[in-house]
């Protein structure tokens, strides 16, 4: 998992069919905030975006040079969590990697993982958060989807 860069779903284009659309997000070197472009794109167009964004070092610009350009904005959100399902819908597994800004997000984030599929958190289990060599938080998780 790339911990400066990623393309995100950021929705559906009704005019094109439903067709999902996507945009970049990129985690700031500085102080780990994570700023999100304004264009909605096709995933293809949003993975060349990314490349471009990434070729241009847009992670090493401080907060205050994102805040000036017109098509960055701020996120909220600065937990980056990436899943994968295997097996059928309703049953089968989950698996995620998760990165963040600090050891407590990934706590945070952790915890309504476990609040959101079983009170007791049967059959999720979060594998040890550790820090990154760049300074950002990370956690690996699996959970049954039998939970759900």
């Amino acid at each position: 998992m790339d911990t400066r860069y990623r393309t995100v779903h950021v929705g559906c284009s009704r005019q094109d069919g439903y067709i999902s659309r996507y945009s970049v997000e990129v985690r700031l070197e500085e102080d780990g905030s994570c700023w999100r472009h304004d264009l909605s794109l096709f995933k293809q167009r949003a993975d060349q975006l990314m490349g471009f964004v990434r070729e241009a070092g847009v992670a090493n610009l401080t907060p205050a040079e994102m805040a000036v350009n017109g098509h960055w904005a701020r996120q909220d959100d600065e937990v980056w969590v990436e899943s994968v399902h295997t097996g059928r819908p309703g049953a089968g597994t989950y698996n995620y990697q998760v990165v963040g800004p600090t050891r407590e997000s990934i706590e945070q984030w952790r915890e309504e993982l476990y609040r959101r599929w079983h009170p007791c958190g049967y059959g999720t289990i979060v594998r040890e958060i550790r820090e990154l060599p760049d300074g950002l938080w990370t956690a690996t998780a699996w959970r049954a989807g039998s939970c759900d």
